[in-house]
């Protein structure tokens, strides 16, 4: 008895589709196990809700971020590295979080608004600029980093970049 090319097609789609679960179980495995790496965790939520594949992993994603929330004040405790406090801050405040805005005054100087701690650092002046957008109204603070940061940015694009750090900051603006 000949095969027809519909039997076919339709081993192939299970094929796929079971490859296709294996490679999901496979990252929820991982997520299940970032915890211990604060800052790989966060990367890894954030790349997830940026590919849109955020429903597949919601339960690992509310995991990690409880986590980052009961551990919120000792993992920015003494932290110099504004990427890393300000996607912990809008993917916190992304989910409903109460996180303070008082994160970023170690980013201030006394009276002069924010400083340049950030040299030389676009990633984290994006993230910042981000995390600005999660302000609720009477967050001075956010507000400046968002002037800043757009500030900051928008000075960059005028320097001598390459194309797809160019593509990222006018995606991020």
């Amino acid at each position: 008895m000949q095969s027809s090319s519909s039997d076919t097609e339709q081993t192939h789609l299970d094929n796929s589709g079971t490859k296709h679960e294996e490679k999901i179980k496979s990252i929820i495995g991982f997520l299940n196990n970032v915890g211990g790496e604060p800052v790989e965790s966060l990367i890894i939520v954030d790349m997830i809700q940026r590919l849109g594949i955020k429903p597949l992993f919601q339960e690992q994603i509310k995991a990690i971020l409880r986590w980052q929330y009961t551990h919120f004040t000792s993992l920015n405790h003494g932290k110099d590295n504004v990427y890393e406090i300000a996607l912990r801050f809008r993917l916190l405040r992304q989910e409903g979080y109460d996180v303070p805005a008082d994160v970023f005054e170690y980013f201030k100087d006394k009276g002069k608004g924010f400083i340049m701690k950030v040299e030389g650092n676009v990633k984290g002046r994006m993230e910042l600029y981000e995390a600005s957008q999660m302000s609720i109204e009477g967050e001075d603070i956010l507000d400046e980093a968002k002037c800043f940061s757009s500030k900051c940015l928008n000075e960059l694009l005028t320097c001598d970049l390459d194309p797809e750090q160019v593509r990222m900051i006018e995606s991020t603006l």
